[in-house]
């Protein structure tokens, strides 16, 4: 199956844009890590599961950014991020340091 985020502005209010030096902030603060998936109850399905893979711990995108963050149903513990959320940063991240490059390179 797939995930379909809505990302539509006709779905969305109280709008207005992510500072760029604020994306470079959450950027900055998240932490990839390399780990290998623990054995789990029923067989995964994802024929990469048993392989070492990379990615972002829920908890660290959750204390950066809650706004980012999937929690459990008690709404406290992070369960997974926002993809989504991330990639708008990283293209808000881009932005500054593209605005950083125009600056050096006016110098």
């Amino acid at each position: 199956t797939t995930a379909c985020t809505i990302s539509s502005i006709r779905f969305k209010e109280n709008i207005w844009p992510v500072d760029d030096h604020e994306a470079m902030s959450i950027i900055g603060q998240l932490q990839p890590i390399a780990f290998n998936m623990r054995p789990m109850e029923f067989p995964n399905a994802d024929p990469n599961f048993g392989n070492r893979q990379i990615g972002l711990p829920a908890e660290n995108v959750a204390a950066v950014d809650p706004r980012m963050a999937i929690y459990e149903n008690d709404g406290v513990t992070p369960k997974s991020y926002r993809q989504e959320a991330v990639i708008a940063a990283l293209v808000g991240a881009v932005h500054d340091l593209q605005a950083e490059i125009n600056k050096l390179k006016a110098r």
